[in-house]
């Protein structure tokens, strides 16, 4: 196991926010501690197996923007409500969204014939602390999102 440290400047860290993307990207990630301090902004301490998933970085979003196309139209829905849940999560931690799950595992989630705490576990990507942590938060809030997509035929038994 390694550790690295990443900060990231709470304005203006954009850069050093990609790069951090990109080395969890690219590593088999056991867990990620945060802590905001006021002169240095966010400090991230990654621990993680060095060379576990060797991957070529691709253009920025096009792995996403792909997998996202792929979806069926009830998938883009639950994608769009498993954003919504990892958003009231992050507020309430106080945390950068990504930290609960990123775009493409919410993709991962999205795509599982059920939801549910086993069935999410089973995501190659995600490190035991943060499925601990997240994913029965993440479908419980899941599930009191209402589901905007209801054709108004089936809203009104008609």
């Amino acid at each position: 196991m390694q550790i690295k440290i990443f900060n990231v400047p709470s304005t203006g860290g954009e850069q050093e926010n990609e790069e951090l993307n990109l080395f969890l990207r690219s590593h088999k990630i056991l867990n990620v501690r945060d802590e905001f301090t006021p002169s240095l902004g966010w400090c991230f301490r990654v621990e993680y197996i060095d060379g576990a998933f060797p991957s070529p970085a691709p253009s920025k979003g096009s792995n996403e923007k792909e997998q996202y196309s792929k979806l069926s139209l009830e998938q883009k829905d639950i994608y769009s409500r498993l954003k919504q849940a990892r958003t009231a999560i992050s507020k309430q931690d106080a945390i950068p969204a990504y930290l609960v799950f990123t775009n493409v595992e919410l993709m991962e989630i999205a795509v599982l014939p059920e939801l549910s705490v086993q069935s999410v576990s089973n995501l190659n990507n995600v490190s035991k602390d943060r499925m601990s942590k997240y994913a029965e938060r993440l479908l419980d809030t899941y599930t009191k999102i209402p589901n905007e997509n209801v054709e108004k035929s089936d809203a009104f038994g008609g």
